[in-house]
């Protein structure tokens, strides 16, 4: 099932940013929760680029995200600004 809507999104849903690998939400989050470093970053880049804005909390948490910025950051290429901004901003108005 694939559906570009996360509110109906579930375990076995292949999100839209999946067009050229075959996971589901569930594996998605399996990936995310078995792997470190190097490869979970890259995980993270992946949906912040891929995703849009809010669609990424459906997989992380803000906290999470500031807190591997610094290694997540090498892999969003053209999106870094983006999440540098919304970041600062966010801890500027005590959001993080």
């Amino acid at each position: 099932m694939t559906t570009n809507v996360t509110h109906e999104w579930m375990d076995d849903t292949v999100p839209y940013i999946c067009w050229d690998r075959q996971w589901t939400v569930a594996d998605i989050r399996q990936r995310l929760a078995s792997t470190e470093g190097v490869e979970r970053h890259r995980i993270m880049a992946w949906l912040m680029r891929e995703l849009k804005t809010p669609e990424v909390w459906f997989f992380l948490k803000p906290t999470e995200v500031q807190r591997e910025f610094d290694g997540i950051s090498r892999w969003l290429g053209p999106a870094r600004p983006l999440w540098t901004y919304l970041l600062r901003i966010w801890h500027e108005l005590g959001k993080l």
